[in-house]
């Protein structure tokens, strides 16, 4: 008869150090052998090599810093998906709505997630989170942003970047073909733009599928990064575009991928789609899939609004708008005996519900969304007063030479206004041309010789601009008209 028992926690005699669980019992002459479960993998022993593993019945009592540096060894060997490292690690205000996707992030099945924020919410921040978040957790070498050229050109994100301690590249396009170019050589994108920032605008036909002088991206190994945020996202809707397939090329090879876009719920359905199966092609298979997904949203978000408006009858009319969402197609495969939602039809059926009980409720029926696990939506009006602009006028007096030009502009401007459309009343034509004036002078000056350059006054340009010429005595103004004068000489000898 065996010794030990399958279950049964042994050390192996020769090397203390060496433990495992007994798999399985195979007895047999002239001695009995185990299989065992080590660090090292199976292992087998004969019975004569192992002893049973002595369990020590004593607790050993600790201090508190023991305790809390045992606590803290624990949590930097087996991050926890409750607690966030992020916090305190950039130049940010602590603002709570800004840690939700982070929250949501690190809490799916895979690092992968679309910011669906309204305007003003926070989105650069909370993508500058998930970052810290992720070099918290791992290694994150290399990060990929792609955004629209005016944010490249504003240096957006290299500035917002600088609070999280990061340093980005804008990549031009000579930069992205050498970084292509040295993918396909050494088939690593190159270490010194690692963290690079790129604009839609560069992912044209010859840098996506290449030409006779250089490779595209869809001729090399897909490069591969730990992280790649796509800001406004909504660029990228249409599958037919180069963009569309560079970004998709980037985000199939990425470990984590982040989108941005303010609040795509609001685009066509199929728009949602694409999105959606670039960030999750494992879940949002097809349309038919994605279209079965989404049915039932519409009677969830329906009995979130109930719930929170707590008029007369709202536990029934909350009840109902989830009973139609469980008899779809995709409710009667997936709701119908999910245990969240009986637990919240349980709760619906009280006769009285505490206010506990409702704020947990909200939660729990905005959790049954079918794509809330994909997507972090925080809405302005969820969130006070934290996005209400506050717009104030700043008084800035004219010098006596800017008011004399002012006033001869919108003379001039008055004149040709008159001249094109053969009266006097140009008042309301002249609105937009008062605003620009008093915004900048030397922007309306060229706005408004194009303007007759586009309707083919010549004359009345010239004219406008010799008039204007005694007036300016501002030096920039003045190489503003000589370069315009230069330009209309141009236009008439072409």
């Amino acid at each position: 008869m065996s010794k030990f028992v399958q279950g049964q926690v042994i050390v192996l005699k020769s090397d203390k150090n060496t433990t495992g669980a007994i798999v399985s019992v195979m007895e047999g002459y002239p001695e009995t052998r185990y299989q065992v479960f080590t660090t090292a993998g199976l292992q087998t022993y004969y019975e004569s090599q192992i002893e049973a593993q002595e369990v020590q019945d004593e607790l050993e009592i600790i201090d508190a810093e023991r305790f809390h540096a045992g606590l803290t060894a624990s949590l930097i060997r087996n991050p926890s998906i409750s607690s966030l490292y992020s916090l305190n690690t950039a130049q940010i205000d602590f603002i709570p709505h800004q840690f939700r996707p982070v929250l949501k992030f690190i809490r799916s099945d895979r690092p992968r997630l679309l910011i669906a924020d309204g305007v003003g919410v926070g989105k650069t921040i909370e993508a500058g989170l998930i970052l810290r978040e992720l070099q918290a957790r791992r290694n994150l070498d290399s990060v990929l942003i792609i955004c629209p050229r005016p944010l490249v050109t504003e240096r957006k994100w290299e500035t917002e970047m600088k609070r999280f301690g990061e340093e980005f590249t804008a990549l031009d396009g000579d930069l992205l073909r050498h970084c292509i170019h040295e993918l396909d050589m050494e088939g690593e994108w190159p270490e010194k733009y690692k963290k690079a920032v790129i604009p839609y605008s560069l992912f044209d036909e010859g840098n996506v599928f290449g030409n006779k002088k250089h490779k595209g991206l869809m001729e090399v190994d897909p490069p591969k990064f730990d992280l790649v945020i796509v800001d406004e996202a909504h660029h990228i809707r249409n599958t037919a575009t180069y963009g569309y397939r560079a970004v998709s090329c980037f985000c199939d090879a990425a470990e984590a991928v982040v989108l941005l876009t303010a609040t795509p719920v609001q685009l066509q359905y199929d728009d949602l789609f694409v999105l959606l199966n670039l960030l999750r092609p494992d879940l949002i298979i097809d349309r038919k899939t994605f279209h079965d997904m989404a049915e039932p949203n519409q009677y969830i978000n329906m009995a979130s609004t109930i719930v929170r408006g707590y008029k007369d009858g709202w536990q029934e009319n909350a009840h109902e708008q989830l009973e139609f969402a469980c008899n779809t197609e995709w409710g009667k495969k997936v709701f119908v005996d999910n245990p969240t939602m009986k637990s919240i039809l349980g709760t619906l059926e009280q006769k009285e519900v505490s206010l506990e009980e409702r704020v947990q409720l909200i939660s729990d029926i905005e959790n049954m969304h079918t794509f809330s696990n994909m997507i972090s939506r925080t809405r302005r009006r969820d969130i006070g007063e934290f996005t209400i602009r506050k717009p104030y006028t700043v008084t800035v007096d004219f010098t006596p030479e800017q008011r004399e030009l002012h006033d001869k502009i919108l003379e001039v401007i008055h004149d040709i206004f008159s001249t094109i459309h053969c009266t006097d009343n140009t008042k309301f034509m002249m609105t937009t041309i008062c605003r620009q004036t008093a915004s900048c002078l030397g922007l309306c000056l060229c706005y408004e010789v194009f303007f007759a350059v586009i309707y083919g006054k010549y004359q009345i340009m010239m004219t406008m601009l010799l008039t204007l010429e005694q007036l300016v005595k501002i030096n920039h103004l003045h190489h503003l008209v000589s370069g315009l004068k230069r330009y209309y000489i141009l236009l008439l000898i072409s």
